[in-house]
């Protein structure tokens, strides 16, 4: 473990402890401190979980985070270590290639502090991705913008809410679907959760439909396809008769080629994580 003072503490605010899961991913790791950097709320602190780097991302997560842990074998255990270290009010969790506009943190916590029953926050995700399978999935994702609880996780929780579920924080034994199963306990459990206006940007790099199939058949090896028959019927809904898509459902003849590569793309994943 390694840690160092952070410089942004302001008492007067609530502290925000910002959780990074990672492995490898040096390449995005700096445009993700970078924008901790520049968020407009003040009182962070940045807590960041190795899990066993080997591309020189961990000398960059040591340098740039309060906290620093080395942990595995998966994203669940290492957030959980995350939230236990934690200090902050509230908790952020976020990936390497996610990268926050600057006014997220304040929005979301002027939102809660604002209105004591809204318990979480989620956060608009904006992919940035390349290649053709690329377009789709930012395609696909565009319409979750407007909100959509069928198809996104939130990101902004309250620190004691969390540690009282059962099992407290992220279920080990998820990988894959965790976001959405703590999303889905937290929500059952605490109730009412709203939504900021700043966007997360994803960063995708190039998508190529192979890729896809083996990451969605690793997570089905997982269990992702085990939580999706057991979980809320909501997380089973199909891309086309999702309630953000049917709100705009006028965007899919207007743009035929990549409605249909969508479509397309959607149905082998989910025929890949269902016949594993």
């Amino acid at each position: 473990m390694s840690k160092k003072i952070s410089k942004k503490i302001n008492k007067k605010l609530p502290l925000v402890s910002v959780i990074l899961g990672f492995k490898d991913g040096a390449n995005y790791l700096e445009r993700f401190y970078n924008c901790l950097d520049a968020q407009t709320y003040s009182n962070i602190e940045i807590i960041s979980v190795d899990n066993y780097s080997k591309d020189g991302a961990s000398k960059i997560a040591k340098a740039r985070s309060d906290q620093y842990y080395v942990q595995g074998p998966e994203r669940s255990s290492q957030r959980n270590l995350g939230i236990k270290k934690s200090t902050g009010k509230y908790c952020l969790i976020l990936d390497s290639d996610q990268y926050l506009g600057s006014k997220v943190i304040q929005e979301c916590v002027e939102i809660i502090e604002n209105n004591k029953n809204i318990q979480a926050c989620f956060i608009p995700e904006e992919t940035l991705a390349s290649g053709f399978w690329g377009k789709c999935k930012k395609f696909e994702r565009d319409f979750y913008l407007i909100g959509d609880i069928s198809a996104e996780a939130a990101r902004f929780y309250i620190r004691e809410n969390l540690l009282q579920l059962d099992p407290p924080g992220f279920d080990e034994t998820q990988t894959g679907s965790e976001d959405w199963d703590l999303t889905d306990r937290y929500i059952g459990r605490f109730g009412n959760y709203s939504r900021c206006q700043d966007r997360i940007i994803h960063d995708e790099g190039k998508i190529n439909l192979k890729n896809q199939i083996a990451k969605k058949r690793y997570y089905s090896r997982l269990g992702i396809s085990n939580y999706l028959l057991k979980g809320p019927t909501y997380r089973r809904i199909p891309f086309p008769l999702r309630p953000s898509v049917l709100k705009q459902f006028y965007k899919l003849p207007l743009h035929p080629i990549l409605t249909i590569g969508t479509i397309y793309m959607k149905f082998v994943e989910g025929l890949t994580i269902f016949s594993n």
